[in-house]
């Protein structure tokens, strides 16, 4: 077994083994190439780090990080958030998983990555406490039903877990203005390219759109059970106002008709107080954050630590 690190000029034909590793692994249908490179190679925020594994010139395992901005106190550093996970069910059991670690966090160290993001699930998570990775408590989830009463006929329908709605759709009248504005705030920076490049190049969901003047907010459709939920993954507005949560409750039920609406973010979230007002519930959440410092020069607070949907949603 050998590990390095993907090269998207030397090694572009191990492409069609990675997918196909990651098909069978994740028990899902097959990636295309376009899907590949636009995921692990376009990112505005630069190419991903792909940490592989082959064995007789096919790629058995990969634990890979996609660039991604933060802002905290004002300044922007570089971070990287877990893009990809998988090790071939034959392979498995041989410390292949600990070894990509390892080798991930080499490279991004020397690409100057100031910390690591990641949000494994439960299978996944001792691998990376092992690593040496701290695993931070602070996963919400809040929903409010478009009917109560629907809600409470479906009520067991909130234990089944959401699914997005896959959609190949992309639109064309989309106009977005800048809405970096960096503040006192520990959250991921989300400027115009990197939302033309997530959400509207090679969209892998249905997302609802609703934009009004310098307001632009995103949310993404699926199922919980029978009900049709949005996620919302972010709510920006480039002139720096605030909205209103009931307005953009309304806005959503127009554009969408949703059974639920939900909030998948993190405690210190600034929306968080805002949706408790207005009569959204708080359900389990089975998302994990885990992280890990890189650069020790850096003093950074996760406590404070803001996420949204937007970070959760990993393509």
């Amino acid at each position: 077994m050998e590990s390095f690190i993907f090269d998207f000029k030397q090694d572009i034909s191990f492409t069609e083994s990675f997918l196909a590793t990651a098909a069978t692994a994740h028990g899902e249908q097959m990636r295309t190439k376009d899907w590949f490179l636009w995921k692990f190679r376009d990112n505005p925020f630069g190419e991903s780090i792909l940490a592989c594994a082959k064995e007789n010139d096919q790629i058995i395992g990969c634990v890979a990080f996609g660039m991604q901005d933060f802002v905290y106190e004002g300044k922007v550093i570089k971070a990287a958030l877990s893009f990809e996970t998988f090790v071939h069910p034959d392979h498995q059991g041989n410390g292949i998983f600990k070894r990509l670690i390892d080798v991930a966090e080499t490279e991004a160290r020397r690409r100057k990555i100031v910390f690591l993001l990641n949000f494994p699930n439960f299978q996944s998570l001792p691998g990376f406490i092992k690593s040496g990775w701290s695993n931070i408590n602070c996963a919400e989830y809040w929903i409010r039903p478009n009917s109560l009463l629907k809600l409470i006929l479906r009520i067991r329908e909130l234990k089944t877990s959401f699914s997005p709605t896959l959609s190949g759709y992309v639109r064309k009248d989309i106009e977005i203005e800048e809405l970096s504005r960096p503040d006192s705030s520990f959250k991921s920076v989300i400027n115009r390219e990197y939302i033309l490049w997530r959400f509207f190049k090679y969209p892998v969901a249905e997302y609802a759109v609703i934009q009004q003047d310098s307001f632009l907010t995103l949310g993404r459709v699926g199922k919980r059970g029978t009900l049709k939920e949005v996620q919302v993954l972010f709510a920006e507005d480039s002139a720096g106002r605030h909205f209103s949560v009931s307005e953009l409750f309304n806005l959503y039920k127009k554009e969408s008709g949703f059974d639920l609406l939900s909030f998948p973010i993190s405690r210190k979230n600034k929306i968080r107080n805002k949706l408790m007002l207005n009569f959204f519930i708080k359900v389990p959440s089975q998302t994990n954050v885990t992280f890990k410092i890189l650069d020790e020069d850096y003093d950074l607070d996760f406590t404070g630590l803001e996420l949204s949907a937007i970070n959760y949603h990993t393509y």
